[in-house]
């Protein structure tokens, strides 16, 4: 069983975060504050370690003193040694004919700072390729911790009396520029406030965790824990034709595909079961339990390179990894009891968190990477 560990890159500033995204052509992630109606960015920042070059080291050759007796003086005193330079002046420790030494002391630049290069420096939030992310409406910047820089590039707002259209629950890329945004009660197209499909959810029940399949259609689920087994997940073309997908769900949650595009990977949370689906033309059949998720509730999910998966264990301070036979081969250990979901980026695993102990942006070294996310074309 391998074990990682997760640090804290961007400490304590979501009530609840989900959904991280990683932007692969602006070179930074995204992921959402639910309850509060935000969407973040994270740009990291590579540290880049001055190189060490060592001193050869060349030994001084050893010449050994030749020795010579002494003659004994048979209670004579002992002759007087000539008079040299180094005798010492009274009104100093420092023997004369000598230049006293001056102690060393660091420059700036010297030893005792950091020299140039060998620490990491915040980072910038990289400029749009292909237009904005979304409107503006006078971005924050977030705490950095040296591994990067974060802003805040969306709030919702709720202009009307549905707390629910003040939340984000999930996020995706556009490929012509700007994001899919899922409110709790209705998806758009941002910049701009589109709406995406027609919803009228019921009143005790709200859009949760989504993503884009490779075909390019946007899979979002709902979650309705008063009324268990009546949310769904749908899916959503380019053009906002929606079909029901899954029927009798309680919360949905993670999304996710393999490499070869020949599996889904889907996480209901109070089965406490990593599902899959195969695939058809986009299309999912043969819902199987791949793995039983223990120690705590899955959430979100991310899939690697070699085709396993990554869930989010909430309140219990874990990431697991599955193989796709659903064997547990690596736990993430996480600073907080509430991881939420994960996404990689730029080598690196990010996993978002949750209060009241977390909260906060944490980042993996070590796992590998993972399959980029595909942008929705509408």
């Amino acid at each position: 069983m391998r074990r990682l560990r997760a640090e804290v890159v961007v400490p304590g500033t979501a009530e609840l975060g989900e959904c991280p995204v990683w932007d692969q052509d602006r070179g930074l992630l995204l992921w959402v504050d639910l309850p509060a109606g935000l969407i973040h960015t994270f740009t990291p920042t590579p540290f880049t370690p001055t190189p060490f070059t060592p001193t050869p080291f060349t030994p001084t050759p050893f010449t050994p003193t030749p020795f010579t007796p002494r003659t004994p003086t048979h209670g004579r005193p002992p002759p007087t040694p000539p008079s040299t330079s180094t005798s010492l002046d009274p009104t100093s420790s420092t023997p004369s004919g000598r230049t006293p030494a001056t102690p060393s002391r660091a420059s700036p630049g010297s030893m005792g700072s950091v020299p140039p290069g060998s620490a990491p420096l915040l980072g910038r939030t990289t400029s749009p390729l292909h237009g904005p992310l979304t409107e503006p409406f006078a971005p924050g910047l977030l705490e950095g911790t040296g591994r990067g820089t974060s802003g805040t590039v969306f709030r919702a707002g709720n202009s009307g009396d549905d707390p629910r259209g003040g939340m984000v629950t999930a996020v995706a890329l556009r490929r012509d520029g700007g994001l899919v945004v899922a409110r709790g009660d209705r998806l758009t197209l941002e910049p701009g406030g589109v709406p995406l499909g027609r919803w009228n959810l019921p009143h005790d029940t709200r859009f949760n965790d989504g993503a884009v399949d490779p075909w390019g259609h946007f899979w979002i689920g709902t979650m309705c824990t008063d009324r268990p087994g009546t949310a769904a997940l749908y899916r959503v073309a380019p053009d906002g034709r929606t079909t029901t997908e899954l029927t009798g769900v309680t919360c949905s949650n993670g999304l996710g595909w393999s490499p070869d595009h020949r599996t889904m990977y889907y996480v209901d949370t109070p089965s406490r079961t990593l599902d899959a689906f195969d695939v058809h033309d986009g299309r999912v059949t043969g819902r199987r339990v791949v793995a039983q998720v223990r120690g705590g509730l899955p959430d979100g999910l991310a899939v690697d390179e070699d085709g396993c998966v990554w869930v989010a264990v909430w309140d219990g301070a874990a990431v697991h990894r599955y193989t796709p036979e659903g064997r547990l081969d690596t736990v993430v250990e996480t600073p907080c009891a509430r991881p939420t979901s994960c996404a990689f980026g730029g080598g690196t695993l990010y996993v978002t968190t949750a209060a009241p102990d977390g909260g906060s942006l944490l980042a993996v070294t070590g796992a590998g990477g993972g399959v980029p996310p595909t942008p929705f074309p509408g």
